[in-house]
């Protein structure tokens, strides 16, 4: 039996590999919270909200942890796994154990460094990889090579591949942006110079933030965006949670995606770098569906989902892409590279990687 721990909000990681273990016919159960487990309520399994799993201290199989943060030491202490695996998603929230100062020159910042110090709060993800029987990334560019651990097992796949079944065909040309708005994922502002002067389009186009927009920042930039509106540009943006059914909805609705991911954010008192030391949820998004994609320069793309790839730098690069994607429909001429996409990441591969990391 594998036990799948999510305390926070990874629903879609959750749910895929339900859906992979299901497809291997392996039982497992879900311990998360609400949120969780009703984004999860089609999947067949035993889903136990984790306040009440927390406190029973009950024996499991292997467990496999799809978020562990430091805040999660007490939890992690109170399970009686055969076998606890987590999955890393900040590398350097882990292994770097000297602070980034360049990152903490604030003083909340600060005011955070002295209190942990204080409480010996640094060596937390020393204790908690101590804990685990082992640990696993999304990509082994996340562990560089100053990084290396004996409990590294390897990688897992957080999403498959599958058939659009929608087939959607419109005149409107449905771009997608992933993610909820959040300033620190996205360079929004290259995205807003790029589609501010544009040259006029050959089609309609609709720019859809498929995730949630109803944040501060996402106040903001439908504001902002909603100034570009015309005749022939429209925005969308959706007004609360989004649930994994209806992301996945506007996934297969999408034409393209366009992913301005930053290269870097602080997280504590170091920096994540988006492909190198952390993932980006937009690199599941386009192995879901096969969606052609302009993406920034500076993120690792495998060769198969590069080739349904164009990249961009600045604003100046994007707005070209833009332009020559809508007028040639660009995005329509992808389909042997589609093809390859869905044979490489299908749910029997991904599956597979899946066991061999829990075996």
């Amino acid at each position: 039996m594998i036990t799948i721990i999510e305390p926070y909000h990874h629903s879609e990681v959750v749910h895929s590999i339900g859906l992979m273990l299901e497809y291997r016919q392996v039982p497992y159960k879900i311990v998360a919270s609400f949120e969780v487990i009703q984004d999860c309520d089609d999947l067949d399994c035993e889903k136990i909200p984790i306040t009440h799993f927390a406190s029973n201290n009950a024996k499991v199989g292997i467990c496999l942890f799809t978020t562990l943060t430091t805040c999660d030491l007490a939890l992690l202490k109170s399970i009686n796994a055969d076998r606890s695996i987590a999955i890393i998603h900040n590398s350097n929230h882990y292994f770097r154990h000297k602070p980034n100062f360049v990152s903490i020159l604030s003083i909340q910042n600060i005011k955070s460094l002295a209190r942990q110090l204080l409480n010996n709060k640094r060596s937390l993800p020393l204790q908690i990889l101590n804990l685990l029987d082992g640990f696993v990334t999304a990509e082994k560019w996340m562990l560089p090579k100053e990084y290396s651990h004996s409990k590294y097992i390897g990688t897992i796949p957080f999403t498959y591949a599958d058939i659009n079944a929608n087939n959607h065909v419109s005149d409107t040309v449905n771009i997608g942006i992933p993610g909820t708005i959040n300033n620190n994922a996205r360079d929004y502002d290259l995205l807003y110079r790029a589609i501010k002067d544009l040259e006029p389009l050959a089609s309609k186009v609709t720019f859809h933030f498929i995730g949630n927009s109803n944040t501060k920042q996402g106040v903001f930039w439908q504001k902002k965006l909603g100034t570009l509106a015309s005749s022939m540009i429209q925005f969308k943006f959706e007004p609360e949670y989004v649930s994994i059914k209806k992301y996945d909805i506007n996934l297969r609705n999408l034409d393209f995606m366009i992913v301005p991911c930053k290269e870097s954010y602080p997280l504590g008192n170091v920096t994540e770098y988006y492909g190198q030391t952390n993932i980006t949820g937009a690199y599941s998004d386009m192995i879901k569906y096969a969606i052609p994609s302009l993406w920034i320069d500076h993120y690792p793309l495998n060769e198969s989902l590069e080739n349904i790839t164009d990249r961009f730098s600045d604003a100046n690069d994007l707005r070209a892409l833009i332009h020559t994607w809508v007028k040639e429909r660009k995005f329509e001429t992808f389909m042997p590279e589609q093809k390859a996409v869905l044979q490489e990441f299908g749910i029997e591969s991904q599956s597979a990687k899946l066991l061999k990391v829990l075996s």
